[in-house]
């Protein structure tokens, strides 16, 4: 992780956060460049933190909490800081348009969460779904892009 990046979560409004994202390099007109990541090929500026869930805030253990729940203590967080190096992922309502937009932007897909479920670790209910086009560019990169989740 780049030093600004590690420094925009350490600077949160909160005493302690255990906050699920991922650590993306972007293009310069902010769609992730996995290609860049995986391969060391980017510069510290490009990297930004995707936040997705919130696993505790300030000592309170939010994982039997409903991750819709969650997912609004996190917004909640990540609005009152408002640092362009950490973003807030948004949830979505409509999945099959979530996915055709991931497509024309050549992005590999989504992942979803019961919006009722608690936080676990391990074998989970999310649903990954991939693009059949980025599938299809990046079949021979393997376990390059095999991300466990």
């Amino acid at each position: 992780m780049g030093r600004r990046v590690r420094d925009a979560l350490l600077s949160l409004p909160c005493g302690s956060a255990i906050i699920d994202g991922e650590v993306v390099a972007c293009k310069k007109d902010g769609t992730p460049d996995f290609r860049a990541l995986h391969s060391g090929n980017y510069s510290q500026e490009i990297l930004c933190v995707w936040c997705f869930d919130l696993m505790a805030l300030n000592g309170d253990e939010l994982r039997p909490v409903p991750f819709v729940a969650r997912k609004q203590k996190l917004e909640a967080l990540l609005r009152r800081h408002d640092h362009p190096y950490v973003r807030y992922s948004e949830p979505f309502k409509n999945g099959e348009q979530l996915l055709a937009e991931c497509r024309k932007r050549g992005l590999e897909g989504i992942v979803s969460k019961r919006k009722h479920a608690p936080y676990k670790s391990g074998k989970c209910d999310w649903t990954k779904v991939k693009c059949a086009q980025w599938k299809e560019e990046n079949k021979d990169r393997g376990e390059l892009f095999m991300r466990p989740r």
